[in-house]
């Protein structure tokens, strides 16, 4: 340990079955964005498709989560945590070939909706194993570190994936998609993943399995503290998200290039938290840490409301950001913490479907209220809202 008994990334990433685990994310989650960029290409500009017909690459990418996802948790409870990441892997792989094939779109979309689906399966199973790889005092750093790993892919991605699709067309990316998830799969095969007690693989009733992730978190206190708050967190982000541009075009009267920077400072925020609470947070409570996350969100949007400068836009979207890496790595940690193993797949399932679901809807109303409001009070609304969450939820970390 390092001085003062914190841990520190060094330590953790000595870890070689955690090494091992991080290691294929870091892969795979770039491949995801190169086939996500490759796919709205590929419908965008070589097919020439309409934006309803673009919309529906998301809805086909973000709709297995809220669908598929709370099955997906019952066999991930049932099943080997290593043989399913690494089957998932392996299928996916297979699938991303498939995406070079000709085709209507609507077997393209059905191909995306598969490839989400088997990913419902990955995302738990990595959740569920990392308590077993890493020690109870190593999981908020491990999550930090994993966090880190998704926005930094998040930062650089979209940019590096506009190159390679350039150079090597939509197809040529979706190979290496599938490479990437090979090499992914082959890593996480040679980390040693034990099974927890309790994890049971005899035939039950799926049902009864299926609602016991929503029960356990609808009756555990905290865990429906983290849902409520990460749900919340989560529709401000898909107003954020799906406002932002428009903001940037309408209000600051600039263009697409602005556009990507505020996006990825948004990104760079996030790192930056992400290492920040794993570094120093690890004495502070998590649910206090959460709700310092919901009111820097809350702060950045409503001071965004009434901004239209672009330098004091940029450092909201970095604060912004700041306030999505407090909530993550938290509230990640603080689930594996609280929830049995032998219901981990489940209940991150259902938190994740839930969440979703906020993100859907947020995307819905953002659309049509802004048409009647306007985008500055709808950001002006939702940040005085998440404001009062953030009161909300300090207030209940303090009595927790």
């Amino acid at each position: 340990m390092s001085a003062g008994g914190a841990i520190t990334f060094r330590q953790v990433l000595r870890n070689r079955n955690f090494l091992a685990i991080w290691l294929a994310q870091l892969v795979s989650s770039f491949g995801e964005w190169l086939a996500l960029l490759a796919l709205l290409s590929l419908v965008a500009f070589q097919r020439h498709g309409t934006p309803y017909q673009v919309s529906w690459v998301l809805i086909a990418y973000v709709l297995p989560v809220a669908l598929v996802g709370p099955v997906a948790g019952v066999f991930v409870d049932r099943w080997s945590l290593k043989t399913t990441m690494i089957g998932s892997n392996l299928v996916r792989a297979g699938l991303a070939l498939l995406l070079a094939l000709p085709g209507s779109l609507y077997v393209l979309y059905g191909i995306v909706f598969a490839l989400s689906a088997v990913t419902c399966f990955f995302v738990p199973a990595q959740m569920a194993a990392l308590p077993l790889v890493v020690r109870k005092e190593e999981l908020l750093v491990a999550n930090s570190a994993n966090t880190q790993t998704t926005y930094f892919n998040k930062v650089i991605g979209p940019a590096v994936a506009g190159l390679l699709v350039a150079r090597l067309g939509a197809n040529g990316c979706f190979y290496l998609y599938s490479l990437t998830l090979l090499l992914a799969a082959a890593l996480l095969a040679a980390a040693a993943i034990g099974s927890a007690p309790g994890r049971r693989s005899e035939p039950r009733t799926v049902f009864k399995e299926l609602t016991a992730g929503f029960h356990f978190m609808a009756h555990h206190r905290t865990i429906l503290f983290l849902t409520v708050s990460v749900m919340t967190a989560v529709f401000a982000v898909s107003f954020f998200d799906a406002l932002a541009a428009v903001f940037v075009r309408d209000v600051l009267a600039q263009n697409s290039k602005l556009f990507g920077v505020l996006v990825s400072l948004v990104g760079a925020g996030t790192i930056a938290a992400a290492w920040a609470v794993g570094r120093f947070g690890q004495r502070r409570p998590k649910a206090e840490t959460i709700a310092l996350g919901i009111l820097l969100m809350g702060a950045s949007i409503l001071l965004l409301a009434s901004l239209s400068r672009v330098v004091p836009v940029l450092g909201c979207a970095l604060v912004f950001g700041a306030g999505i890496g407090c909530i993550v790595v938290s509230a990640q940690t603080l689930m594996q913490e609280e929830t049995p193993q032998e219901i981990l797949g489940r209940t991150s399932s259902a938190i994740n479907s839930l969440v979703t679901a906020a993100q859907v809807t947020g995307f819905l109303i953002a659309g049509y209220v802004t048409h009647w409001i306007g985008i500055r009070r709808i950001y002006a609304c939702v940040g005085l809202a998440m404001l009062l969450t953030a009161c909300y939820a300090y207030l209940r970390g303090r009595r927790q």
